[in-house]
């Protein structure tokens, strides 16, 4: 799975007949890496709240013992507690603390990497039938997968970046360290768009997730189109920057990989 985030000015003056002078080219650079630091500023803030927690929750007795047993409905029901402050969700969508962003969902694969079902337990995004059936290639291959791993999946057909929801997969062992399945929790992604205090124009960002394109804000051609360069130059290098010619003019549009190494297989 290649995931790349992307920022891109519409401020014309930066890309006038392809000819940037050197400062400008540095204050985009700049802004670039100050619009990715802080998307991953954010990602370490979600995936580190919850990491510590979710390995704890995987070395719980009675998950194990549950996951053992297949006993499904005391694996929900112990796992609700346990994911407290994390997992919602009653609280999820009203009164949100500032800083604080809560998971959607969350899902346990067993020893095959089948995703087993909650059942009545509120375990998240019952709305969305699809959910399982995009799960299920993580779920195909537990051993070849980290300890606990971090990715991204798109629910819904739409290619706003409220779609995706970033994951984080963690092992479950048995005392033996036999793998007995895994917890996958979901968060909701964030807009991503910001100012430039130059020129005041908007600096879109988006994820490429899949051959697809995941951005608020543009036209639907132009979105293809993007996605189509970003891809090609992906494949040559997993970061860099080009100039594009959009519907409202030309852009100057940046890439780079969110993790190369990610062993999460695309859809």
């Amino acid at each position: 799975m290649m995931l790349v985030v992307f920022a891109a000015t519409s401020a014309t003056l930066y890309v006038a007949e392809n000819n940037l002078r050197s400062n400008q080219q540095k204050l985009l650079d700049a802004q670039f890496e100050g619009q990715l630091r802080s998307f991953l500023a954010v990602q370490d803030l979600q995936s580190n709240a919850i990491a510590e927690k979710c390995r704890t929750l995987s070395r719980s007795v009675r998950l194990r013992a549950a996951l053992e047993e297949r006993d499904v409905d005391d694996l929900y029901a112990n796992a609700l507690t346990e994911l407290q402050g994390v997992f919602e969700p009653t609280r999820a969508a009203a009164d949100p603390e500032p800083g604080l962003v809560r998971a959607s969902f969350f899902r346990f694969f067993d020893s095959q990497g089948v995703v087993l079902p909650p059942g009545q337990h509120p375990a998240g995004l019952f709305e969305q039938s699809a959910l399982d059936a995009t799960l299920a290639p993580l779920g195909r291959a537990p051993a070849d997968i980290d300890e606990q791993s971090i990715g991204f999946i798109a629910l819904g057909r739409g290619s706003r970046l409220t779609v995706l929801r970033e994951i984080v997969v963690t092992k479950i062992r048995d005392w033996n360290g036999s793998i007995l399945g895994a917890l996958v929790i979901g968060f909701p992604m964030a807009e991503m768009r910001s100012q430039d205090a130059q020129s005041g124009s908007t600096i879109g960002s988006g994820i490429w997730l899949n051959q697809k394109l995941y951005i608020d804000g543009i036209s639907t051609p132009d979105r293809r189109l993007l996605a189509q360069r970003v891809g090609a130059a992906a494949k040559a290098s997993p970061a860099g920057n080009f100039v594009v010619d959009l519907e409202n003019g030309p852009h100057l549009l940046f890439y780079k990989a969110l993790d190369p190494e990610t062993k999460f297989a695309p859809a």
